[in-house]
């Protein structure tokens, strides 16, 4: 039996004419982005390595010129090394103990040297989603509720607490991301970040009314604003265009209908990302390209990466098993038009999804 597919692009109420395109360049103002005001004092404000620096070779000839200690050059660099790491471990500790307050079980020396996040040492973990179905200005996103019942299904089983906001307008959203990321996180073992909507390049999102920036969601999770953030993995889920550039124009045929659309809209100005530790982002597509959504089934991006972690995750840490949903999508195609999905990964250690025993259950 034949099917039918409408391939459409979501306009941006912007458009794409002379005029947005001259505005492009043009530097967005604070008050525009809600960019979050980064003046806070970093680690290098509290600690320092004076003191505490292992000699340069300089100064280990110096030593050994100096007070004729040739024959023990060996012997004082292996006490001047393991008293740096005495120090310096001291020093860690104390940072995390009295300038972050945090508790001393949270920073624990096993912690710090352990291969994975321990989630089962925590008693939940936090999701957000922020779903962007209807727009003032842009085309509906249909079937975007697939989605999701996805996520929230698929997450609740791994002891995450999810909360769900849909169609917020960018100030309500900034408000409750806002309060979301300033929460004590102390009993939680892992944060998620999930965001369906209408993209486009140069890292802009679309909310109910307008744009926004998704460097300024990330910058909403520092560490140094809340403490309780330190050493937590942090998942951000992007499902949107990353562009403007549709893979292909597909015509509708007969029934059973299968539609599918774009999460693009139109290129505007610059963008630059921050990168911090235990961070890892997934993107639904590469830089400059589309997203590809099926009404009827939600999209390829969410829908597989659901499933392969109801599948796998208890055998496989989440950055296999985005390279599974990588692969899997990639093999999608219709009428030549593709997806690829792309990790940007700052974590540490192999994250662990833990699987809430039945008789446990999340119900929200």
């Amino acid at each position: 039996m034949s099917q039918a597919f409408n391939l459409s692009l979501e306009e941006s109420p912007y458009g794409s004419s002379n005029k947005e395109s001259s505005t492009g360049s043009k530097k967005i103002n604070k008050a525009d982005t809600n960019t979050v005001d980064d003046t806070s004092p970093t680690l290098e404000d509290f600690v320092t390595d004076k003191g505490v620096n292992e000699p340069s070779e300089a100064a280990e000839k110096q030593h050994e010129t100096d007070d004729g200690y040739k024959n023990t050059k060996v012997a004082d660099n292996e006490f001047i090394k393991n008293k740096f790491e005495e120090v310096f471990e001291r020093t860690l500790n104390e940072y995390y103990k009295d300038v972050l307050h945090i508790h001393e079980s949270n920073t624990s020396q096993s912690d710090l040297e352990s291969a994975t996040y321990e989630l089962e040492k925590f008693e939940r973990n936090d999701m957000i989603i922020f779903n962007h179905e209807n727009f003032m200005s842009e085309r509906k996103r249909r079937g975007t509720s697939l989605d999701v019942v996805a996520l929230e299904n698929t997450f609740k089983q791994y002891r995450f607490h999810v909360t769900t906001y849909n169609d917020l307008t960018e100030n309500n959203l900034f408000v409750e991301l806002k309060k979301f990321s300033r929460r004590d996180f102390s009993g939680s073992g892992c944060i998620c970040v999930a965001i369906l909507t209408h993209g486009q390049d140069n890292g802009y999102l679309r909310a109910y009314d307008t744009r926004y920036w998704e460097r300024d969601v990330i910058a909403c999770f520092d560490a140094r604003s809340n403490p309780t953030l330190v050493a937590k993995p942090i998942i951000f889920l992007i499902q949107a265009c990353r562009g403007h550039q549709p893979a292909a124009v597909v015509e509708g045929v007969p029934k059973p209908v299968r539609t599918v659309e774009l999460d693009a809209i139109v290129r505007l100005d610059k963008y630059r990302r921050p990168m911090d530790s235990d961070i890892i982002m997934f993107h639904s597509s590469f830089f400059g390209r589309a997203s590809i959504r099926v009404v009827e089934e939600g999209t390829w991006f969410i829908q597989t990466l659901c499933e392969q972690i109801r599948l796998h995750a208890a055998t496989d840490h989440f950055e296999k098993l985005c390279r599974r949903v990588r692969s899997i999508v990639a093999q999608k195609e219709y009428e030549g038009a593709k997806q690829m999905p792309v990790v940007t990964s700052t974590l540490l250690k192999k994250l662990y999804l833990k699987k809430t025993p039945p008789n446990n259950c999340i119900v929200m």
